[in-house]
């Protein structure tokens, strides 16, 4: 995994073309094969381009499924195929979501 640092982003890439994460608090277009989450105050409010805190992009690639991040990502029941990807990508996410809410 590389994770690059900037003034106004960070970008987690996953090995072996796994995607890429792109955090930041300025509006960012979603991917081709990917999702957009919005954040506000640290929690999740939606997968669209409306107001927030802070965005996050998903570029998933083309062996996962982004309907199936986004149902689980809501609770929904997704193919045990996707589990494995979605959930390397959720343990990603929280650990950037903890340790920005632990910095505020």
């Amino acid at each position: 995994m590389q994770v690059e640092l900037t003034d106004d982003r960070t970008v987690v890439t996953l090995p072996d073309d796994g995607g890429q994460l792109v955090f930041s608090p300025q509006a960012l277009a979603k991917p081709e094969h990917g999702v957009l989450l919005r954040l506000q105050q640290g929690q999740f409010v939606g997968f669209d381009a409306g107001v927030a805190d802070e965005f996050v992009t998903i570029t998933m690639p083309w062996t996962a499924e982004p309907q199936y991040l986004q149902k689980d990502l809501t609770g929904e029941t997704i193919p045990n195929a996707q589990q494995p990807y979605v959930d390397e990508i959720k343990q990603i996410l929280t650990r950037f979501w903890r340790s920005a809410q632990t910095a505020n």
